[in-house]
């Protein structure tokens, strides 16, 4: 399964597909390294996954991206092992890379336009995803103007949100946020496509690293009717530090 987006401020391109590795349609290999479904293609020039080439699209959306790692990846949790539960051994393996350069181009409705940016790659992977008692999350990436970078993430339970993240420094050097560390609260709802309402505009705080920001969407209308359904899309960020980043939101 792979998911392709492309959101502009009034407009959300998306695109799902399945396909089978058993017959070739998707697959993923080592030497050089590249993951690809269909005509979808993540290519490397080595072994590595960087430097690497992305391409994939639909009739109305396309690009085609040169990715460079300008930052090594944080492993999120302890040593890379991620809790997602306040008491229970849910958890996974989770890292980051929060600094790429990006160059290339979209095409959007048959117009080109050339890129250049930063762009946030996320591996994640578990046994399970969530608890019988956690009923979703919402997830922020962030990359700030002065390099610094920050992950962070509460799971909601009928207990309460269990919280967790990272904040790295533009000069790499990373810390990980405890639950303690965080606060959360949303302040404002979207009405989504579905009827359903999911909080976009969030207030944000780690009190003992100075911190304290909101995002807001760049499109409030970017939820994803996939055969998983959730929100994601950009967010701008103000407040004690600036910049852009992601948001994710599921359960709702």
């Amino acid at each position: 399964m792979a998911h392709a987006v492309l959101t502009t401020s009034d407009k959300v391109y998306s695109s799902e597909r399945f396909a089978r590795g058993g017959i070739g349609q998707a697959g993923v290999s080592t030497s050089p390294f590249s993951v690809w479904l269909d005509d979808w293609q993540w290519t490397s020039e080595s072994n590595e996954p960087f430097p690497a080439k992305l391409v994939a699209g639909e009739h109305n959306f396309d690009f085609n991206l040169n990715m460079t790692l300008t930052q090594k990846e944080v492993l999120q949790g302890v040593d890379g092992y991620s809790q997602k539960h306040a008491t229970l051994n849910v958890a996974s393996y989770y890292f980051s890379v929060p600094a790429v350069n990006v160059v290339g181009t979209l095409n959007i409705d048959g117009v080109d336009v050339e890129v250049t940016g930063k762009g946030w790659i996320d591996r994640e992977w578990s046994t399970k995803a969530l608890n019988d008692d956690q009923k979703g999350w919402d997830w922020f990436a962030l990359q700030f103007d002065d390099g610094d970078s920050l992950v962070m993430v509460q799971v909601r339970s009928e207990n309460g949100p269990h919280r967790f993240g990272s904040l790295t420094s533009a000069k790499g050097e990373t810390s990980m946020l405890k639950p303690e560390d965080i606060e959360t609260m949303p302040l404002s709802f979207t009405k989504v496509g579905s009827g359903r309402y999911v909080p976009t505009h969030w207030k944000l705080a780690l009190p003992n690293h100075g911190v304290m920001i909101e995002t807001v969407p760049l499109n409030s209308q970017n939820w994803l009717a996939f055969a998983f359904p959730y929100w994601e899309g950009p967010v701008e960020v103000t407040g004690s530090k600036k910049g852009v980043g992601f948001m994710e939101a599921t359960g709702y």
